[in-house]
């Protein structure tokens, strides 16, 4: 797939491949890439263990969009034109390890969106327009070893934010 701008140009055959699955080559695996969708799709099975939802035209994470997924690890919703996540949108993902948002819109993000995500471990906000990080945006994040923030607009951020975690990576941001 390739991605400009946040605009996905997905070549022909990549489109038809990956469509939602959980065939024995993608166990648990719930891939919709490219295909325009506007809304995170609804009703994913329980066994789910990663969503991929790139280069698509979704613009919110609602409260208990991705209903509950109790054994997915990763998620990647970039590449969309995500404006707002809602707190409580990862409700119900509490094995959640990785995290990608990155290349969106978002430019506020509160504290508590990301309470329930004990697993989390990585966490990609990058190419956004985030300009102010809450403080405790990231309270009871302890696994939380890496975030990327680079490629935002931040203004004003504290580095007690940032405690616990082992790798940070803010290129050209005043933190």
């Amino acid at each position: 797939m390739h991605c400009i701008s946040g605009e996905a140009a997905c070549d022909d055959h990549v489109s038809e491949v990956l469509t939602p699955t959980s065939s024995a080559d993608t166990p648990g695996r719930y891939i919709h890439t490219c295909q325009g969708l506007t809304t995170v799709p609804q009703n994913m099975e329980t066994s789910t263990l990663g969503v991929i939802l790139t280069g698509n035209r979704i613009t919110s994470l609602p409260v208990d969009v991705f209903g509950s997924l109790p054994k997915c690890h990763s998620m990647d919703v970039s590449y969309n034109r995500i404006q707002t996540v809602s707190i409580g949108a990862f409700n119900g993902l509490p094995s959640l390890r990785s995290l990608i948002l990155s290349n969106n819109q978002i430019r506020h993000l509160s504290a508590g969106v990301f309470h329930g995500l004990n697993s989390l471990l990585l966490l990609m906000l990058k190419h956004n327009q985030l300009r102010v990080l809450e403080p405790g945006l990231f309270t009871g994040l302890n696994q939380l070893i890496g975030i990327w923030l680079n490629n935002n607009q931040l203004k004003v951020c504290k580095k007690t934010l940032f405690s616990q975690v082992l790798l940070l990576f803010h290129a050209q941001q005043l933190l």
